[in-house]
């Protein structure tokens, strides 16, 4: 009688730890066939508050900004970044352009909602630079450091690739010493290897 009940608690154990071992034994195939690393390049469009050229603080708009950026993940829910971003050129109105890039290191969190998509959350510190460029000759270049923010959702498409739709602030400076907002919403392709 014992070994029927020890046989009937066995089989159920079985039935429940093979799955579970293929499971763990898949996770760990997949975390150690590629690297913690990730590639990432997106394209977005940049609003900025940078009053124009009649001095009117209001938004304006630039057609594409683009990121060059790599990514390390250090557990299912922490990352780090670190980020070139091209701002764009912002037309201020006549012959008056602004430029500007940041470079950044971003600590990011991610909050996983199945396996194919996570939301994320990011922060850090950015060294910007910007001009303002008046009928074609540019002034001088304004840098400062300014915390840098970002949220949105990433998805996997297979192993080694991935997309994220992503909203980025920056702060930059121009030659008025003034501090501005630049926003950026983006659409990245990662790539992992």
């Amino acid at each position: 009688m014992k070994r029927v009940k020890l046989f009937f608690i066995l089989i159920p154990v079985a039935l429940v730890s093979v799955p579970a071992y293929a499971v763990l034994d898949t996770n760990y195939y997949d975390q150690r066939a590629l690297s913690n690393l990730s590639l990432g390049l997106s394209m977005g469009n940049l609003n900025t508050d940078i009053p124009n050229a009649n001095n009117s603080a209001i938004s304006l708009s630039s057609p594409l900004t683009y990121s060059l950026f790599v990514a390390a993940t250090f557990n299912q829910n922490l990352a780090g970044e670190v980020a070139y971003t091209n701002l764009g050129i912002v037309d201020l109105g006549g012959t008056t352009k602004l430029k500007g890039s940041a470079y950044s290191l971003s600590v990011v969190g991610k909050f996983p909602i199945n396996e194919s998509f996570e939301l994320i959350a990011k922060a850090g510190i950015a060294n910007t630079g910007a001009y303002i460029e008046a009928s074609g000759s540019p002034g001088g270049t304004q840098t400062m450091f300014a915390p840098t923010f970002g949220a949105g959702i990433q998805t996997k498409f297979n192993r080694t690739i991935g997309f994220r739709i992503s909203y980025d602030n920056f702060k930059f400076t121009t030659s008025n010493s003034n501090s501005y907002n630049a926003n950026i919403i983006s659409l990245s392709a990662l790539f992992r290897f």
